[in-house]
């Protein structure tokens, strides 16, 4: 086994340590190679040695060691413990940290210790021979004892090493305690005893105090006596010595074996409390005082003393010292020849002490003085703590004298401060001592017009004065506590035990200044006033006039009506209460309700519980309803589209009455679930299929009613036809009808028109591409004869005061997804438009968040949802995280009247089968090494960027991005990597090389143009014709056309481009490059070619690059689509926003 290196510990370290004496005494051991096997265990920090002793064997010492900075040459000490008597922290332990310090760095001059050899643990043979020379080097060529050299040149077996501390052998003579009288540490254990002194106390010319000793010859009761305590040692006559034990020998050698197990400790424990608590010093002794002894923990040291055998002497001969079991003090008033006399007494169990034989222990303890019978000291604790200026008159041993002109000011003004401070008696009966008025705690009730106000203070009689009802932080010496404790806690106990109907305020409960409501003051009044009347020392004044407070237990009638408000989608609802007689505000009443008040208080000062079927079920609905409790108290309104809270209402109050349009609007909305199938109307030019037409019927049951909704059929299912049905329908029935506004991509509003004059030629249309600025003419104008008008996003936000001018008939968003941000200026000029009906159009009415939902329903069907920080935060949140699934059928069941959606596996049978497929692309093995790379420098900047998600939007998705563009193609993040190539790029071209061959046709997606332009370099080298589309390309509709009515193969198209109005049913083939985080987008891209019209299976491609963040992205997109499921389909809900826990998914692996 390879030797181990032994540590250093500086000379310098020893001596802080250790000190002086030790230090110098265990070099001189290490010096005369007294420390044999040393071993260094460096896991523990642990270093243990044999060290050679004078006695008849040797010692194990073990130490424990750190290294604060593990660049630092020198270790320094914890602890440590040796199998001498000492036990630690001794010589032994110094001369084997010196040995191994010695070995470890070599002296200075020398060389022989720079020998490897030498910096190691040596063996037991090595130290063997050392010790023995040492020992034939001693004067008589024989070990201390005496022994023979021999008999160390073995090893001692183990048991013998562990047992030897307890060998009754003589110990080393060079190993002296530091303490007891020179007593050696390896004798019998010192017994110690607390001793007793009566002394004189005399402050010196410096300020500070001395004490001397007093005999009982000296005892006359004229002198400032206190009691002091020191150690005494057992002497060899068994008496109690002084010695040359201290306390402060003994503090610090607490821990050795000189003293009487736990006896040191003991003491270091009663010295270390009199040090703390004492403010005095003495200067001429080593001693404590006992009558400035703090620490009340003083009682229990005394106890403890006892199990340790700790006796309490005297210290002068004849001094005997009692423990007693209780002591108490009183004041005596007496009368002499010139005035009064007031003398502080102690008692002590039964016995009395008079002034100048007694003295207070702190405020905790008394101790007495004796001198009938030889001298003797008691001392005993106080049951309570000792007023502090009792305790300074304790100390004085003269009495307090009162002349005869002065004993009037003594009992008008002292005598009550005295009283409350301590027992007043007079022993002889010559004093006559008034009989004190206990203070009353005082209550000032000032009525006022909304409640009253309460003030409390003490009222003190001896003499007149007034103090606040709360104390600071130190004791007011004017004041009588104990009794002040007393009234407040009756106080509080009445309070407690009072039955009332409603809980007051805690003050009321402390005395404590507090303002009360109207409702809180009538139940004071009524209910509690009387009960503090009963309390003794408590007197109440009342300031105002007090209403007549009274319970009243009526029950109440309610009548509800509504009014047309001046928005069309509310009505105004007037609620009339009456209870016994008065006419109660609904907004008091909401308010209370709201805030979960049991009673109100009317203006006559009755007061009635809100424990009535109405209150109750209101408090249910204000609970469950989000309408409701968003209400103005002022003045409450329902939306059209809350009927059902009506009809809640309705089977509760005693009478309602409803406007005619509030009566149309209920009729309309109970009928939505059965709407009967409509005819196509007349004009239409096209056969609608079943649930084109349902979907027709439906649209027009809500403009009838006045009632927005969404259109959320799938894509390609033909909701533009529908919505030319409607318009239809809306002109046939009203010759006279405000014209039809629908908003829509830019891209989109040619296919609108190209629809409107194909399926429903009988609509004049206008179209709006330019604003009025660029126009040089008005919005109203261009639409004079217009039945029909179209126009952009982009132009309704820059016109938006032109568009919210004029009322229209009927408002379409289509593809309303654009209108999703809620705090875009677009969905602001959305918002603001005057229409009879609104209809959202979409294919994807949810694509990150159920917040999505909110912003299209807040346009359409205002009202129908809560405001949105009350929406995101009790509806979507929960929903999203999952911690209320629930909260998904709630809000299913809100919006299911006024949302129509149809999937192609529902409704479209004859649509031929789309099939889909994962490709998965194992990249190249450089391709590989290269993501790997890139993935831990980004993943360790990505972790420490999301935890503030919202701050670092930007760069997150910089970087996630960049993840994406390497997975499909190295060359798209630096074209230095071009020589790696792209694994996907190879793979496109082994599918789409034969479906090219075979003649069918084929769309190619990806959010990347710069992977759609390398796909047209390979397509160009192929000699394979192509069309293109991005956001950049002008001629948008010439691009597609060509495509449609041409016979090129490919057509490469931006996601973001292509995902919406198109139809390009000739391709059968779809190739997804890159997966997107929203599965929306993706379905709207497949649906661009399987849409009605596809007479073709259509073949859908995604192509994921294997062990890369695409995988994760595609999981990504199977929890959205299970949310959109979710709420529309009765599915289980899923979170959907991204979140910091999403892109830790997107990193691993």
């Amino acid at each position: 086994m390879p030797p181990v290196e032994l540590p250093y510990v500086s000379a310098k370290e020893l001596q802080d340590y250790f000190g002086a004496t030790f230090y110098e005494r265990g070099r001189s051991y290490a010096n005369k190679g007294m420390v044999g096997q040393a071993s260094w265990d460096p896991d523990a920090m642990t270093l243990r040695a044999d060290v050679s002793g004078t006695a008849a064997h040797g010692y194990t010492s073990t130490v424990r060691l750190e290294r604060h900075d593990p660049t630092a040459k020198s270790f320094t000490v914890i602890s440590s413990l040796c199998t001498c008597p000492v036990g630690g922290d001794c010589k032994h332990v110094v001369a084997a940290l010196m040995a191994a310090s010695i070995r470890q760095v070599a002296p200075f001059g020398s060389t022989a210790l720079h020998d490897p050899e030498q910096r190691r643990s040596p063996d037991e043979a090595d130290w063997r021979s050392a010790h023995v020379r040492t020992a034939r080097s001693s004067p008589r060529g024989r070990p201390p004892d005496g022994s023979d050299v021999s008999s160390h040149s073995r090893r001692e077996p183990d048991w013998k090493s562990i047992l030897s501390g307890f060998s009754s052998d003589r110990v080393d003579d060079s190993v002296w305690a530091s303490g007891p009288g020179g007593t050696l540490v390896g004798s019998a254990p010192t017994r110690l005893a607390l001793g007793f002194e009566i002394s004189e106390l005399r402050r010196t010319g410096f300020g500070n105090f001395e004490t001397h000793p007093t005999r009982r010859s000296e005892l006359t009761g004229r002198t400032d006596l206190v009691v002091t305590l020191r150690p005494l040692m057992e002497g060899a006559r068994r008496n109690w010595i002084k010695g040359n034990v201290s306390w402060s020998n003994i503090a610090n050698n607490s821990n050795t074996r000189a003293f009487a197990q736990g006896q040191a400790a003991w003491f270091a424990q009663l010295y270390g409390l009199s040090a703390i608590s004492s403010n005095h010093l003495i200067t001429n002794d080593d001693s404590v005082v006992l009558d400035w002894f703090t620490s009340p923990l003083l009682w229990h040291l005394f106890d403890q003393a006892r199990s340790l055998g700790i006796e309490l002497v005297g210290t002068s001969r004849g001094l005997s010292i009692r423990r007693g079991e209780e002591g108490s003090t009183e004041c005596d008033v007496v009368a002499v020849s010139d005035g009064l006399e007031a003398r502080s007494l102690v008692t002590i169990d039964d016995v009395s002490f008079d002034q100048g034989f007694c003295g207070p222990i702190d405020d905790h303890g008394f101790y007495g003085i004796s001198t009938s019978d030889g001298m003797s000291l008691v001392l005993a604790p106080t049951e309570e703590r000792t007023n502090r200026d009792v305790v300074q008159m304790l100390r004085r041993w003269e009495p307090i004298t009162i002349t005869d002109g002065q004993i009037r000011d003594f009992f008008t003004d002292f005598y009550p401060k005295l009283a409350y401070a301590t027992t007043v008696v007079s022993s002889d009966d010559s004093v006559t001592l008034p009989v004190l008025v206990p203070p009353d705690l005082a209550l000032t009730v000032t009525h006022g017009d909304h409640g009253a106000h309460l003030t409390w203070e003490w009222h003190y009689h001896h003499p007149v004065q007034t103090f606040p009802v709360r104390r600071g932080p130190l004791a007011d010496r004017n004041r009588s506590i104990e009794h002040e404790d007393r009234v407040l806690e009756k106080l509080s106990t009445t309070v407690a035990v009072t039955a009332m109907p409603l809980t007051l305020p805690s003050e009321v409960r402390r005395a404590d200044t507090v303002g009360l409501d109207g409702l809180q003051t009538a139940v004071f009044v009524d209910k509690l006033l009387p009960a503090l009347s009963d309390i003794d020392h408590l007197e109440v004044h009342e300031v105002g006039d007090r209403p007549g407070y009274r319970q009243v237990t009526d029950a109440p009638l309610v009548a509800m009506s509504t009014d047309d408000a001046e928005d069309s989608d509310w009505f105004d609802i007037r609620f009339d209460i009456t209870i016994a007689g008065q006419q109660v505000r609904f907004a008091d009443l909401f308010v209370a309700l709201d805030q979960g008040a049991a009673m109100i208080v009317l203006p006559d000062g009755a007061y009635f519980s809100l424990d009535a079927p109405f209150f109750d079920k209101f408090r249910q609905m204000l609970a469950d309803s989000d309408v409701i409790a968003d209400w103005k108290p002022e003045s409450p309104r329902l939306s059209r589209y809350h009927m059902d809270l009506w009809a809640e209402f309705d089977e509760l109050v005693d009478e309602s009455a409803a406007a005619a349009s509030w009566r149309r609007s209920v009729e309309a909305l109970s009928h939505l679930g059965e709407i009967p199938t409509l005819d196509v109307p007349e004009g239409i030019e096209a056969t609608l299929r079943p649930y084109q037409q349902e979907g027709f019927s439906w649209l027009a049951a809500l403009w009838s009613s006045g009632l927005g909704g969404i259109l959320a059929d799938d894509m390609g299912l033909g909701k533009t036809l529908q919505a030319l049905s409607l318009f239809t329908h809306v002109k046939n029935t009203d010759k006279n009808a405000a014209p039809i506004l629908v908003v829509a991509p830019t891209s989109v509003m040619s296919t609108w028109r190209a629809e409107a004059e194909k399926f429903a030629p009988g609509l004049r249309v206008a179209t709006i591409s330019a604003t009025e600025k660029k126009r040089k003419t008005t919005l109203a104008e261009e639409i004079e004869e217009a039945d029909l008008v179209i126009t952009s996003y982009a132009i309704l936000r820059l016109d938006a005061l032109a568009f919210r001018s004029i009322v229209w008939d009927t408002f379409v968003l289509d593809e309303a997804q654009f209108v999703k941000n809620r705090t875009a200026k677009v969905h602001t000029a959305a918002k603001a438009i005057q229409a009879r009906f609104r209809l959202a159009i979409t294919g994807t009415p949810m694509e990150n968040s159920l917040t999505d939902l909110w912003s299209l329903y807040s346009i359409t069907s205002p009202g129908l949802l809560p405001g949105f920080e009350k929406f995101r935060r009790e509806i979507a949140s929960p929903i999203e995280s999952g911690e209320a699934p629930e909260g998904m059928a709630l809000l299913r069941r809100r919006i299911r009247p006024f949302m129509k959606r149809r999937s192609k596996e529902l409704v479209a049978a004859d649509l031929p089968p789309k099939q889909e497929q994962i490709l998965s692309v194992e990249l190249s093995t450089k391709h590989r090494e290269l993501y790997n790379t890139v993935l831990q420098k980004e993943r360790k900047k990505l972790l420490g960027l999301i935890n503030d998600m919202d701050r670092n939007r930007f760069a997150i998705f910089r970087s996630l991005t960049l993840l994406r563009m390497l997975a499909i193609d190295p060359y798209l993040i630096d074209a230095k990597y071009e020589g790696i190539g792209s694994s996907k790029l190879s793979a496109l071209f082994s599918h789409l090389d034969d479906i090219v061959a075979e003649g069918h046709r084929t769309i190619i997606f990806s959010q990347f143009t710069s992977f759609l332009t390398r796909v047209g370099e390979q397509l160009e080298h192929r000699n394979i014709s192509y069309a293109y589309l991005d956001g950049s390309t002008r001629n948008r509709g010439a691009v597609i056309e060509d495509f449609r009515a041409g016979d090129a193969p490919v057509f490469l198209i931006s996601l973001k481009a292509g995902g919406f109005g198109l139809t390009l049913t000739e391709a059968d083939y779809v190739f997804l490059l890159d997966p997107w985080w929203n599965p929306a987008v993706e379905a709207q891209a497949v649906d661009r070619a399987h849409r009605i019209g596809q007479t073709k299976n259509v073949m859908v491609y995604r192509m994921v690059s294997e062990k890369t963040i695409e995988e994760k992205v595609l999981a990504l997109q199977e929890r959205k689509a299970q949310l959109f499921d979710s709420l529309v389909n009765e599915g289980e809900g899923f979170s959907s926003a991204i979140t910091g826990e999403d892109i830790r998914g997107l990193l691993d692996g």
